[in-house]
Parts: C-alpha cells; structure tokens; sequence
C-alpha cells in the first residue's frame, strides 16, 4: 500500500505545505491548476495548517497521461480524484476548499466519505449550470448556449479560449489578466476541456446537496459569469448547517483569488 500511495501522490502531483493539527484540502478550478492557490498556501501554513494541492487528471501536461474520458464524463470522476489523494495520505476532518469545479468535487467526495470532511468552502460553484424552468431555479445557461459552448471549445479551441476568458474575467486586475487565464486555457488539450466542462455543465447535484450533513460555506464573487448570484444562493438554503458570503459586484471569483491571502 505505502508505494501505491507514494504512486497516487505523484499522479496528481500533491504538495504538502507546513504542518500542524487541521489539515486544509485545496481544490482547483476549471482552466487552472494547483497554483492557483499559491498566495494562500503560505498563510495558511504560517498559521498553523497542514495544506495539501494537487491537480486533477488533465489540467498539466504531467497529468494528462491519466486522463480517461470515460471517468472524467461525470463529476464524480473529479470527486474520485479528491478522495484518492485523502486516501493516500490517510487524511480525515480536513477542511476543503474548492473552487468552480473543485468545489463540487469535494461536495460529492464529503457525501461518499463524511469521516475525511470536517467542513467544506465551496467558491464559485454550483449544483446545477442549466436552467430548470420547471422549478424555477436559475442555473445561469440555456441548454442551447451550452452546447454551443461546448462545441466551440472542440471545433476551435484557441478562440473558444480567448472568449471564455474575456467572460470570465470580466475585470482584469494586478492578479490577473484575460490574457493570462486565456493562457492557461490554452495549454488543456480540447478534448479533456470538452469532457470535464460538458460533465460540469450537464450535471444536477441538487439532490447531492440537500443530503450533504458536513457543514458548508459558499463564497460567491458579486460578479460571475458561470454562476449567477441565484445559483450560489441555492446552496445554502438547502440546509442549516449552510452559509455564504457574496462579494462585492465587480470582483470576481479568480481575480479574487490571486489577491486573497
């Protein structure tokens, strides 16, 4: 077992960042990797944290070799990442933070493994991308949008990344730039981003979410283009065990997060 953890950990690239009795699990966003947490690891661990990083399958160049189209086709392929790095290194009552899609992998890793989750902060994510007109619940995308989206992303990949940029970060900042994002994009092969944003944007955890028992926070940016406000405060209101924070309009969730120590 300790070489096939050892083979995990270098699967997807895990760091392990000072020490101390809470462990905090960083999970990444959608067109980003481990480093988009670098101005938070080092507070974290000058407070007394232990902080674990990693990339999911797909997001490097030295995780590409592990990824399999047919277990990223679902976000539960995510949330199996997330739960065989804890596995590896026997990590129980973690705190997990988690961006966009890291957010909602952790989610789903809480709900099949309670004993790893002390607590979860979800930033910029979201139960379900897709409108519900039959409940009324506002997810942010038409399904006609999001086809076209997700074809754009295969058929011409490197204007598919400079619009999605553009989108997201609406406001370029000091911490970062369209460009930048549009950059790292770029480097995801179009085919990994077609099946992990396809698996995202179809999925409905809604379900997933009124049976989480581990306490939660959602931190929304006042301004995101893949997560209307209406989506981010669904979450805490399928639960008391729930809270959220919402920023100011004009901030985003990235550019919020290379600022934030």
């Amino acid at each position: 077992m300790p070489h096939e953890n050892e083979q995990y950990l270098a699967r997807y690239n895990v760091h392990v960042h000072g020490s101390g009795d809470q462990t905090v699990v960083l999970g990444h966003g959608m067109g980003t990797d481990q480093r988009a947490w670098d101005r938070q690891c080092p507070a974290l661990a000058a407070a007394g944290c232990r902080v674990v990083t990693f990339d999911f399958a797909g997001t490097t160049a030295g995780t590409a070799q592990y990824f399999n189209a047919g277990r990223y086709r679902s976000m539960y392929g995510l949330a199996e990442d997330v739960l065989t790095v804890m596995r590896a290194l026997d990590i129980t009552n973690a705190f997990y933070v988690g961006h966009s899609m890291g957010g909602m992998a952790g989610l789903l890793a809480a709900e099949a493994e309670p004993e790893r989750f002390a607590a979860l902060a979800l930033i910029a994510s979201s139960a379900r991308y897709l409108d519900d007109p039959a409940t009324g619940y506002a997810g942010g995308f038409a399904r006609e949008q999001m086809e076209q989206l997700l074809r754009s992303a295969l058929e011409d990949h490197a204007q598919w990344a400079n619009g999605f940029a553009s989108l997201m970060v609406s406001v370029p900042s000091l911490y970062l730039t369209t460009d930048e994002f549009s950059k790292s994009l770029r480097s995801l092969r179009a085919d990994v981003v077609n099946c992990v944003l396809g698996a995202a944007l179809r999925s409905d955890h809604r379900a997933d979410v009124k049976r989480l028992r581990t306490p939660l926070y959602v931190l929304q940016a006042g301004c995101d283009a893949a997560v209307p406000e209406s989506a981010a405060q669904w979450l805490p209101a399928t639960g008391a065990r729930a809270s959220s924070f919402i920023f100011p309009r004009g901030v985003t969730s990235r550019t919020w997060l290379r600022r934030m120590k």
